[in-house]
């Protein structure tokens, strides 16, 4: 009786096992519209953010881990835009130019990273996040354009100050274009922001 007991569950256990190792992996952490299912973003939900040096042919990655994001093709109620201010016959005034109308369909990439640069190693406090989007011949058509980021082009990204072990939350806007179909976040990391 013991020896067909043991055979019973020696065989529950090799079917288990074979039924763990044949299941689909599942990235809970990863949320995206139908408007995006064909898009790619890059790196996965898990790994570590390149550096802005892969852009340039240097594929380096920083200690920077996506620890979650979400997409969605939505509308920003107040667009993205800045104030110039112009002078006419001796006359100042403002005037709003817009990098993104409120009309505009636009990608938004929410998530969290988390700082795994080693203590003592430095103090790098200030992460530096952007993105990019390619069309499938890999030609880049848009760039996220979050403001915050000090010394920064305002169409650059977002800028966090979270210490070596921190987590903080981000999110980029990308105009919205139907031939993006990869988008890739960066991250670049200095101990201070730029002047």
């Amino acid at each position: 009786m013991r020896k067909k007991l043991k055979y019973f569950l020696f065989i529950v256990l090799i079917f288990l096992i074979i039924l763990a190792l044949s299941a689909k992996v599942y990235m809970p952490n990863l949320e995206r519209t139908d408007g995006l299912s064909k898009v790619e973003i890059l790196p996965p939900v898990g790994e570590y953010l390149p550096s802005g040096s892969e852009r340039f042919g240097e594929a380096e990655k920083t200690r920077i881990r996506l620890l979650n994001l979400s997409a969605e093709i939505t509308k920003l109620k107040e667009g993205i835009h800045y104030t110039r201010i112009v002078e006419k016959d001796n006359e100042a005034s403002q005037e709003i130019i817009y990098i993104i109308d409120p009309d505009e369909p636009v990608i938004l990439l929410k998530g969290s990273v988390k700082n795994e640069y080693e203590k003592g190693f430095k103090k790098r406090y200030w992460v530096h996040l952007y993105a990019y989007a390619y069309d499938s011949s890999g030609r880049e058509i848009a760039r996220s354009q979050m403001g915050g980021a000090p010394g920064t082009p305002e169409d650059y990204g977002v800028l966090l100050s979270i210490k070596e072990g921190e987590k903080g939350d981000f999110e980029l806007v990308i105009k919205y274009n139907e031939s993006i179909a990869t988008i890739k976040i960066f991250a670049s990391i200095a101990e201070r922001p730029a002047p």
